[in-house]
C-alpha cells in the first residue's frame, strides 16, 4: 500500500492509481477512475463503464442487466478509496453492512455509472466509518444506499 498517493488536479485518480489502493482486480474491481475528491465535504465522486463481462449470467428476459448487489459493492469500493484520501494511512478491513437500499432503475451494458459517496459519520467505534452513496446514470438515479458500514484500520 503506497503511503503517499500523487493525487492529480482535482483530485482525479486513474485505474492504476485505485488498484494501487484497492485489493479488488478483474470484473470484482468496480470502480474505473475517481473524477472528483473534496476533502472539505468528505465526498467523492467515481466512475464505472458496465460491460457485458459485469452482466455475464444476468440476463432476465434474455437482456444482460448489472446485478444490484454490484452497484452497492461499487459504492463501499468508493468510500475506502473515499476513506484512503481523508486518511492516508488507512486500510480497507471489511464491509460491514448497509442500512436502507432502494434500486430505482436497472442498468445495462455500455451505461457509465456515476458514484457518489459521503461520510456521514466518523467518529462511530473509531476504525468503522458510515458513508451515503448514490449511484447515477446520466440524469436518474439507478441506486441509492445509507448507512454504508466499513471497518479501517489505522484512520487517523
Amino acid at each position: 500500500m503506497p503511503t503517499d498517493l500523487q493525487i492529480q488536479e482535482v483530485g482525479v485518480l486513474d485505474l492504476e492509481a485505485i488498484q494501487q489502493i484497492l485489493f479488488h482486480r478483474g470484473r470484482m474491481l468496480l470502480v474505473d477512475r475517481v473524477k472528483e475528491f473534496d476533502q472539505g465535504h468528505r465526498e467523492l465522486i467515481a466512475e464505472l463503464l458496465v460491460t457485458a463481462d459485469h452482466c455475464a449470467g444476468h440476463c432476465p428476459n434474455g437482456q444482460p442487466v448489472f446485478r444490484g448487489v454490484d452497484m452497492v459493492e461499487a459504492l463501499a469500493q468508493a468510500a475506502g478509496l473515499l476513506a484512503r484520501l481523508i486518511w492516508s494511512s488507512s486500510e480497507f478491513r471489511a464491509f460491514r453492512g448497509t442500512g436502507e437500499v432502494i434500486f430505482r432503475r436497472k442498468v445495462v451494458p455500455g451505461e457509465t455509472l456515476s458514484l457518489r459517496v459521503k461520510l456521514i459519520d466518523e467518529r462511530l467505534r473509531g476504525a468503522l466509518k458510515i458513508f451515503d452513496g448514490e449511484v447515477w446514470v446520466g440524469e436518474e438515479v439507478a441506486a441509492s444506499v445509507k448507512n454504508i458500514s466499513i471497518l479501517f484500520s489505522n484512520p487517523s
